[in-house]
C-alpha cells in the first residue's frame, strides 16, 4: 500500500483505494476489487482484467471530449464532473458500494489514462477515501496529484 493511502487510513479518512491504467498488467495479488470506471470498453482488454464495470462513474462524453480537446481546464473539468456525480443517483449509489468494497479488502479504480496523468479516477479515489470532505477537496489542484498506491 502506498504511503499516501496508508497515511489516509491512519488518519481515519477511509479505506484503501488504488488507481491504475487498465493497460497495465494485472498484479498477481492485492489491490482488492478491480473496477473499470470508463464509459467505453477499452480496446484489447479482456473481461478477466477487471471485476466490475461502473460506467456511471465516468464523465459524460461531452465533458470528457471538451477536456481532451483543451476547451476545459482540469479545475473546470473536476467541478463539472463533481456536478455530474451529484446529480446522478446511480453514481452516488456506486460510490457507496465502492466504499463498502474498499473496507472489505480494497478497491482499484481503472481507466485509460496512464499513471501520473490527470484522470477522473483520482477524484473518485478521494470521494471513496474521505466522503465527508472529498466533495470540496476534490477541486483542490492536488486532486490529480499523481499519487498511485501500489496494488
Amino acid at each position: 500500500m502506498g504511503s499516501q493511502t496508508r497515511a489516509a487510513q491512519e488518519a481515519g479518512r477511509g479505506p484503501p483505494v488504488c488507481t491504475m491504467c487498465i493497460y497495465e498488467p494485472r498484479p498477481d495479488s492485492g489491490g482488492g476489487r478491480r473496477v473499470l470506471v470508463t464509459r467505453h470498453y477499452p480496446r484489447g482488454v479482456r473481461r478477466s482484467h477487471f471485476d466490475d464495470w461502473a460506467r456511471e462513474l465516468a464523465p459524460s462524453a461531452g465533458l470528457l471530449g471538451r477536456y481532451k480537446a483543451g476547451a476545459v481546464e482540469w479545475e473546470d473539468f473536476a467541478a463539472a464532473f463533481l456536478s455530474e456525480l451529484r446529480g446522478n443517483g446511480e453514481a452516488r449509489s456506486a460510490l457507496r458500494g465502492l466504499r463498502r468494497a474498499a473496507r472489505r479488502g480494497g478497491v482499484t479504480l481503472l481507466c485509460f489514462e496512464p499513471d501520473g496523468a490527470p484522470c477522473h479516477r483520482h477524484i473518485l479515489r478521494r470521494l471513496i477515501e474521505d466522503p465527508r470532505q472529498a466533495w470540496a477537496r476534490a477541486l483542490e489542484p492536488g486532486c490529480a496529484d499523481r499519487r498511485v498506491a501500489a496494488p
